[in-house]
């Protein structure tokens, strides 16, 4: 006989009030944000749904969104990252390299939102390089100096371990930063998590608002708790989100 693998339970608390099943409001939030998948379209639909701030309505149906996202062969930013990064080489080689008007694209009227400074960060070596001129992003072919004078062309899978100045990596190295399968399945009974999508990251899903919004936004977001398990876990916690001024 095969042993059967114990249920893991999920309470909930707002506010540091007592544990209880999760209410039918979160429950509805959540699944809510997991049961609007955006179906495979030929072309890109972007959808928004507005809610209020200083409550965890958007939150609660972003995790559910997120739990989707998890399940979904399509859903990483490492699908078309190359791409990405040689775009990101071609607007330094061709625009901001030499660009007098150091970081104003509203002056320059150069079509880009921010500065590309040419500098990515290997998360493998921990060492940050700058692109180098023998690059060609319309031969699709990515160079960075190493040492001693040298230089390596990067393939697209190698690729996957740079990271763009201040933006978030797309993969966790050996497996730091992966989130856990357990605590989304949990939540979701049943949801067909793919173990890639917990290491990589996707920029599909965004929490807009505000500025003026966005400390009660967030606190609403830490006032949430989740037991799953024996562990506790924040709202806020779950989503791990970037956090962009863009």
């Amino acid at each position: 006989m095969m042993p059967q693998t114990k249920e893991i339970q999920i309470q909930f608390s707002e506010n540091g009030t007592d544990w209880i099943h999760p209410p039918p409001w979160v429950i509805f939030l959540i699944e809510f944000g997991y049961g609007w998948h955006h179906a495979n379209l030929r072309q890109q639909r972007i959808a928004i749904i507005s809610l209020p701030s200083g409550t965890p309505a958007a939150g609660l149906v972003a995790l559910g969104a997120l739990i989707r996202d998890l399940t979904s062969l399509e859903t990483s930013d490492a699908i078309g990252y190359f791409e990405g990064l040689l775009r990101y080489t071609r607007q330094y080689l061709e625009k901001c390299r030499e660009c007098t008007l150091r970081c104003h694209p509203e002056i320059r009227r150069c079509g880009y939102l921010r500065e590309a400074t040419g500098k990515v960060k290997d998360l493998l070596t921990r060492k940050i390089y700058y692109i180098s001129e023998k690059s060609s992003p319309a031969d699709r072919k990515l160079v960075l100096p190493i040492e001693n004078g040298s230089w390596t062309i990067m393939s697209a899978e190698r690729a996957k371990t740079l990271r763009i100045e201040d933006r978030p990596p797309i993969t966790a190295v050996n497996d730091q930063g992966a989130l856990s399968s357990d605590l989304y399945s949990a939540i979701i009974k049943d949801a067909p998590i793919l173990s890639r999508n917990l290491r990589e990251s996707f920029s599909g899903l965004a929490l807009a608002g505000k500025s003026t919004g966005r400390r009660a936004s967030e606190e609403s977001y830490s006032s949430i708790h989740f037991r799953i398990g024996t562990t506790i876990h924040r709202l806020s916690e779950l989503l791990r989100r970037y956090k962009s001024r863009y």
